[in-house]
């Protein structure tokens, strides 16, 4: 596994991991023809253009979850939320994230979400943060 400073080092996820340890969220994009590309390339598929990165307003809508129930992965205390969502200002990108199981109760299709940022701890004991999503009702809370 990456240790954090190998994620931040990254040469094309660590803008991603940077902003995340900085309390913001981010997204490969070409300043060229402004699409947004994810996962994150080295260059645009449009254009061949030089990627760069743009901070995203951190709300999405929730496109798909499951809650895991049986450890399937070690470093990964169960019950578990995985999620996929579209953030708003970024239409047609697919976040894979999590959401905490408090809001498991919650959840429903379409609903609109923001960022949130929690350590998460590797299995060497190294942590960093990483940007999940909760129900836009807990905003602020």
């Amino acid at each position: 596994m990456l240790e954090q400073r190998d994620l931040l080092n990254h040469p094309l996820a660590g803008p991603f991991w940077q902003a995340a340890s900085e309390g913001k969220l981010v997204i490969c994009t070409c300043a060229t023809c402004e699409v947004d590309i994810w996962y994150p390339k080295e260059r645009c598929d449009h254009c061949n253009q030089e990627a760069g990165w743009r901070e995203l307003e951190g709300r999405a809508r929730l496109l798909s979850w499951t809650v895991v129930e049986r450890a399937l992965n070690p470093n990964f205390a169960v019950p578990y939320i995985p999620a996929l969502v579209e953030p708003l200002d970024a239409p047609g990108v697919q976040l894979v994230t999590w959401i905490k199981t408090d809001f498991r109760d919650e959840l429903v299709c379409d609903m609109v979400g923001h960022v949130a940022f929690d350590v998460i701890r590797t299995m060497d004991g190294k942590e960093y943060r990483a940007p999940y999503f909760e129900p836009a009702s807990q905003q602020g809370a």
